[in-house]
């Protein structure tokens, strides 16, 4: 019998790049973001992930303990990166910095779809994510 690993529904790329974006925000700033969508981060003892920077650890110990191929996971991470937007980007700059334009492109590549308010939605959303109880429905 062949076991095979399900796949991530969010790239490595893709993840760095919000990764990239908590270098300008504080780390109380990075804990909230994904402490409000019920994140909660591993212990720094299970972190495979070296890098000096405080912020992008703290952004990791979360990030890894997320299950990239539970679509339910993904949807709760994809609200925390549209907070990473929200709080990164400066609402009084006109058009798309590029940073966004970027995020967007890796976004696009994992089948989402990044819109001009920083909004991510699925290009094809996960079956499980569009079955509702429809018991209450006449």
């Amino acid at each position: 019998m062949t076991v095979t690993a399900r796949r991530e529904l969010v790239s490595p790329a893709t993840r760095n790049a919000f990764r990239s974006l908590a270098t300008d925000l504080t780390i109380r700033i990075v804990e909230e973001l994904w402490e409000n969508h019920g994140f909660a981060p591993i212990p720094p003892e299970e972190l495979k992930y070296d890098d000096p920077g405080q912020r992008r650890t703290t952004f990791m110990l979360y990030a890894e303990g997320v299950d990239w191929s539970d679509p339910e996971h993904v949807r709760r991470a994809l609200l925390v990166f549209k907070d990473f937007i929200r709080a990164y980007r400066d609402p009084d700059l006109q058009g798309t910095p590029k940073w966004l334009e970027d995020i967007g492109v890796r976004l696009e590549r994992d089948g989402f779809l990044l819109d001009k308010s920083g909004r991510i939605s699925w290009k094809h959303p996960p079956i499980s994510l569009l079955a509702r109880d429809l018991s209450a429905l006449k």
